[in-house]
């Protein structure tokens, strides 16, 4: 319990020195919302048995949201809800629903972000059922622009709030390294062309019941939400508009 809760601190630092890296301004912010539907592949590999093929399909929505009107660092950040359905033609099932927030700084092209991803899941792969259980990670995202492609990657490490799953134990279990109850890695790419943007990302999960890859692919059209889409002081006019 004392690492864990020390993992979290040192990651809730990471949060408090982000957002108090520049002193306050009389800048403004703007905004990007998204709905979109979502699909991909599951691959699940238990520590003993065959891997299991399973394909996704879900929805995600969310907001993005970026600080303008000074020099950088500027602050940015990601709002999102998301939730999607396992399906495949045997008796396989499962589910996910997310809800987090994530933010830090920007210095130009690069940036990062970090904050809570609140989840319930539940699975049944083949023989290897992995109980419901609730629980928050921590992702830590780095970020690339290269117009028009922006790249990501980072880590999460994630905790359960009740007793019914097994944790991951690093110490006998094979595999990348890790901390936490459960941990992955993960990556993706978008390409803009307009208010379109197209991407597709991995994800590389470690439990206690072995690990699971997952590939997504996503299509959605980008839009102001509500008052923040407005310009405030300096930086109005296209130059926000890619800081996402």
């Amino acid at each position: 319990m004392m690492k864990q809760l020390c993992a979290l601190g040192a990651l809730g630092g990471l949060v408090f020195a982000a957002t108090h890296a520049a002193p306050a301004h009389a800048g403004g912010w703007r905004n990007e919302a998204y709905l979109r539907p979502s699909m991909g592949g599951n691959v699940f590999t238990p520590d003993d048995g065959d891997p299991v093929s399973v394909i996704s399909i879900g929805g995600i929505g969310g907001i993005h949201y970026w600080e303008k009107g000074r020099k950088y660092p500027k602050m940015r950040g990601h709002a999102r809800a998301s939730g999607h359905y396992v399906m495949s033609g045997s008796p396989l099932s499962g589910f996910e629903a997310r809800v987090g927030n994530f933010m830090g700084p920007t210095w130009g092209k690069i940036g990062f972000t970090v904050g809570p991803d609140f989840f319930y899941n539940q699975y049944q792969y083949g023989p290897t059922t992995i109980p419901g259980a609730a629980g928050v990670g921590t992702p830590l995202t780095v970020d690339a622009w290269l117009d028009p492609f922006s790249l990501f990657a980072g880590i999460e490490p994630a905790w359960y709030f009740n007793d019914a799953r097994d944790r991951r134990d690093w110490g006998t279990q094979e595999g990348l390294p890790g901390f936490g109850h459960e941990f992955a890695y993960f990556a993706g790419a978008t390409i803009s062309v307009g208010n379109w943007s197209v991407g597709g990302s991995v994800r590389h999960s470690m439990t206690a019941y072995g690990e699971q890859n997952t590939f997504g692919v996503h299509a959605n059209f980008r839009g102001e939400l509500g008052s923040g889409g407005k310009g405030k002081g300096k930086g109005k006019g296209k130059k926000g508009k890619k800081r996402r």
